[in-house]
C-alpha cells in the first residue's frame, strides 16, 4: 500500500468514525421505518406468499427435518435455504398473522438503509482521496445521508419491503452489504485484514444462500479495486495478486449460478435460445438497463408484472430510444476512464449488479421488476447523493430544500405504492389498471382470491378473461373448471379441464379433478381412466388411490378395488374419511 492509497484511506476511516455518521445513518434507518409502517395493516397476497408461508407446512416447525429440507430443496424455482429460515423464525414469534412477518422485513429494510449509508460514505471518501479533490468529511456525510434516504423511500423498493416472498431481496442485499464493507476493510490491510477477509467470503455465501442475485459481487470487487482502492493497474505481479485473491469469490459464484440455474430448470423456467434468441434478449437487457433509471427518476406506472415484449426489433418504439441512451452512456463511461473514472466505475458498477436479472440468461416472462433495482440502484443513488453533496457547496440552503422535497414526495408515493400489496385482490386490480391485455396472471390470481371470498362469478368473469388472452393457460383452464362445478356446471368444467390437459399433459390435479366429476356423474369407466393417468405421474398419491378403489367397487369390480385400496394403505393409515 503506498502513501497515497494510506492518505485517501486515512481520510476516509477518520470520517466514518466521526459521532456524526452513525446518527445520519440511524435517521435514514428510522425514516425507513416510519415510511413502511402502513405496511403492517397489510395481509399475504397469493403469488408465492402461499409457497412460502401461509400453505407451507415445512416452515411450521424449525426441527431437523425442516433445516434438513430447508438445505436440499428447490422452493419456487429457487434454492435459498437462509430465506426459508427466515420465514419459519417468522412463524415461530408470529404464527400466520401478517403483521409480524412485514415487520421482520421492515427491519431489515431499515438495517440495510444504514448499511447503504455507510457504504456511501467510505466509498465517496475514497473516490475524494483517489481524485485529490476537496469536500471534507462533511461533503461525504451529505453525500451518504442523500443516497441513504433516497434509498429508505423510493417507491422502487416497495416491491421488495411489502411483498413478504420477497425477503429473499431483503436477506441478501444485508449480507451483500456487509459483504462489500468487509472487504473495504479488508483493503486497508493491517491486523485485522485476513478476519476482513474472511467475513467478505462469509458474508457472500450468506448472500447467494438467500438469492443468487448475489453472483455478481466478485466482479464488483474488482471494480472497486480499479477505482476508487487504486489496487489494480500498479504492476502485473500486485494485478495478478489482486485477480487471484477474488478466486474464492468467483468459486462460490460459480458453483451458486449453477446451483441457480438447476433450481430454475426444476421450474422450467428457464427459456432456450430458440424461443428467446440471444440478440432480443440483449436489446431487452439494454432497453432493462434504462428501463430502471427512467423508474427511478420517474416512479410512476409502478407495476409487480412488466410483460416481456411482443415484438423484439431494434427499431421497435420500445426498443430504440433506451438502446441509443444505453449505448450513449456507455461511451460516455469509456471515454471517462481517465479522467471521470467514478462515473465509469458507477456506471460498471450498475451494469454488473443488474446482469444476473437484465434478461441474458431469460427466466420467466418478464421483461422487468421492481425488486432487481433494490441492490443495483445503490450505485446510481450513491452518485446523486455525491453530485448533490457537491452542488450543495454552493447553494447549501437550496439543495437542502430539494432533498426534503424529493425525500417528502418519495416518501408520499411510497406510502401510496405499498397500498397496491394490502391484499391479493388490490395487487391484482392495480397490475390490471396498467396492464389490462398483456398479463393473464393477474386475471387468473384476481379470479382466485374471488373466488376464496364466494364471489364466484366475478372468477368466472376473471378467469375467462385470462384464457381470452392466453388461450393454452392450463392453470386458468383448471381454476375456471373449479368455479363451474360450484355453479354446478359440470360438463363445462369438463370441458376446461379437458382443456387444461391438453394445455399441460402433465398435469396431475387435472386429471384428479376431471376423474372425480366422471365419478360423481356415474361415468366410471371414464374416471378410472383419469385416475390411472394421475397414478402414471405421481404413483404415490393416495388420493387417487382411494378413487380408484371407490370406482372399481361402484362398477362391482371389488378384486380392483380392494387392490386399490390395499396400496393407499401401505402409504398411510386411513384417515377419518377413509
Amino acid at each position: 500500500m503506498d502513501g497515497k492509497e494510506k492518505d485517501y484511506t486515512a481520510h476516509r476511516a477518520g470520517a466514518a468514525g466521526r459521532p456524526g455518521a452513525a446518527l445520519f445513518a440511524a435517521a435514514a434507518a428510522l425514516l425507513a421505518f416510519a415510511v413502511y409502517l402502513p405496511t403492517l395493516a397489510n395481509g399475504f397476497v397469493n403469488w408465492d406468499d402461499p409457497t412460502y408461508i401461509y400453505k407451507n407446512e415445512m416452515i411450521r416447525s424449525m426441527d431437523p427435518e425442516f433445516f434438513r429440507w430447508a438445505f436440499t430443496s428447490v422452493v419456487s424455482g429457487n434454492w435459498h435455504p437462509l430465506t426459508m429460515i427466515s420465514h419459519a423464525v417468522d412463524y415461530a414469534l408470529w404464527g400466520l398473522a401478517p403483521w409480524g412477518h412485514h415487520l421482520t422485513s421492515i427491519l431489515i429494510h431499515a438495517v440495510n438503509t444504514a448499511l447503504v449509508f455507510f457504504l456511501t460514505l467510505r466509498l465517496v471518501n475514497m473516490a475524494a482521496g483517489a481524485e485529490g479533490t476537496r469536500g471534507g468529511a462533511a461533503g461525504g456525510l451529505a453525500a451518504a445521508f442523500i443516497a441513504s434516504v433516497l434509498f429508505a423511500v423510493h417507491p422502487l423498493h416497495v416491491e421488495s419491503v411489502a411483498w413478504l416472498s420477497e425477503r429473499k431481496d431483503l436477506l441478501s442485499a444485508l449480507f451483500y452489504f456487509l459483504s462489500l464493507l468487509a472487504y473495504l476493510g479488508y483493503s486497508r490491510g493491517g491486523g485485522r485484514g485476513l478476519l476482513s477477509y474472511c467475513l467478505s467470503l462469509l458474508f457472500l455465501a450468506l448472500s447467494l444462500m438467500s438469492k443468487p442475485m448475489a453472483v455478481s459481487l466478485p466482479l464488483l470487487l474488482l471494480i472497486l479495486d480499479w477505482y476508487p482502492l487504486g489496487r489494480l493497474g500498479r504492476g502485473r505481479g500486485r494485478t495478478l495478486r489482486v485477480a487471484a485473491e477474488k478466486l474464492p469469490f468467483f468459486a462460490l459464484a460459480v458453483v451458486f449460478s449453477l446451483v441457480a440455474l438447476w433450481g430454475q430448470g426444476q421450474a422450467a423456467a428457464v427459456s432456450s435460445l430458440e424461443a428467446a434468441p440471444l440478440a432480443s434478449r440483449l436489446l431487452v437487457a439494454a432497453r432493462g438497463y434504462i428501463f430502471y433509471l427512467f423508474k427511478m427518476f420517474v416512479p410512476a406506472g409502478l407495476a409487480p408484472y412488466y410483460p416481456y415484449p411482443g415484438e423484439v426489433r431494434l427499431l421497435g418504439p420500445e426498443l430504440l430510444g433506451p438502446v441509443v441512451i444505453f449505448a450513449a452512456l456507455t461511451a460516455l463511461a469509456a471515454v471517462s476512464i481517465r479522467r471521470k473514472r467514478w462515473f465509469a466505475a458507477a456506471w460498471l458498477a450498475y451494469l454488473v449488479t443488474l446482469a444476473p436479472v437484465a434478461g441474458i440468461v431469460k427466466i420467466g416472462a418478464m421483461a422487468a421488476a421492481d425488486r432487481y433495482f433494490y441492490i443495483p440502484g445503490v450505485a446510481p443513488l450513491a452518485l446523486i447523493g455525491a453530485g448533490a453533496a457537491a452542488l450543495g457547496r454552493a447553494r447549501k440552503r437550496g439543495m437542502i430544500a430539494a432533498v426534503v422535497v424529493a425525500a417528502a414526495a418519495l416518501s408520499v408515493l411510497t406510502v401510496r405504492q405499498t397500498g397496491v400489496w394490502k391484499d391479493s385482490i388490490t395487487l391484482w386490480t392495480h397490475e390490471i389498471s396498467i396492464y389490462p391485455d398483456s398479463v393473464p396472471l393477474a386475471y387468473a390470481n384476481r379470479g382466485i382470491a374471488y373466488g376464496e371470498e364466494g364471489r364466484i362469478t366475478l372468477a368466472l368473469a376473471d378467469f375467462s378473461r385470462a384464457i381470452e388472452i392466453k388461450p393454452d393457460y392450463a392453470k386458468a383452464h383448471y381454476n375456471r373448471a373449479n368455479a363451474f362445478d360450484i355453479l354446478g356446471r359440470k360438463e363445462a368444467a369438463i370441458e376446461d379441464l379437458s382443456a387444461a390437459i391438453r394445455a399441460n399433459p402433465r398435469y396431475l390435479k387435472a386429471y384428479y379433478r376431471r376423474g372425480a366429476l366422471y365419478a360423481g356423474l356415474g361415468r366410471y369407466p371414464e374416471a378410472a381412466r383419469d385416475f390411472e393417468a394421475a397414478l402414471e405421474l405421481a404413483p404415490g398419491f393416495r388420493p387417487a388411490l382411494m378413487a380408484l378403489g371407490r370406482v372399481y367397487a361402484a362398477m362391482g369390480e371389488s378384486a380392483a378395488s380392494e387392490l386399490y385400496y390395499e396400496r393407499a394403505r401401505r402409504l398411510a393409515p386411513p384417515g377419518p374419511g377413509d
